[in-house]
């Protein structure tokens, strides 16, 4: 294949790549807690490259060299629902997952049919104490602005919130996904 047709390929395919991840961007633009995806792109120059291939100057393509996900905080919104709760500045909550814990923006919490607090997609929230966090049925719970969930004046345990040095090991992780 000649040098230009390589290029154009890659080029395509670096495009294509943005493009997946643009749509998915947009696509969830209005899911609470959802960070945005973006790409780091570089040029790749193999020994073929440099040589050319069929008589022409040898040239470098464009690939996207990698993906990171942008952790910088969103907007924050009022609801009316007394179990949303917002962080504001850096940290995640910390839930119970599948296969050990998961971390999550997303603060739209519910009562699951266990009475534990958990997340929208059914995973127990962890408490500082390093369980979760039981309420009774049917009686109000209110969340203070440090996390405590109090039900009938009574505190039940604190939402745990963590923190990471780096968040360049972190992925997203989807249920319907395998990992």
């Amino acid at each position: 294949m000649d040098n230009l047709s390589i290029a154009a390929v890659s080029g395509l395919q670096s495009r294509m790549l943005s493009l997946d991840l643009l749509a998915n961007n947009l696509a969830n633009a209005g899911t609470n807690g959802f960070k945005n995806d973006r790409e780091f792109y570089s040029v790749f120059a193999s020994a073929d490259a440099q040589n050319g291939v069929d008589g022409g100057e040898g040239t470098t393509l464009p690939t996207i060299e990698r993906q990171w996900t942008d952790f910088s905080p969103g907007i924050i919104q009022t609801t009316d629902n007394p179990l949303d709760v917002a962080i504001s500045g850096k940290g995640f909550f910390a839930l119970n997952g599948p296969t050990g814990p998961l971390y999550t923006r997303n603060g739209s919490l519910r009562v699951l049919a266990s009475g534990e607090i958990g997340s929208a997609d059914g995973y127990p929230v962890r408490s500082t104490a390093g369980g979760t966090i039981k309420v009774a049925p049917g009686k109000s719970i209110l969340i203070g602005t440090d996390g405590t969930v109090l039900q009938d004046g009574q505190p039940l345990g604190e939402i745990a919130v963590v923190d990471f040095k780096s968040t360049d090991s972190l992925h997203k992780f989807s249920k319907h996904r395998p990992e």
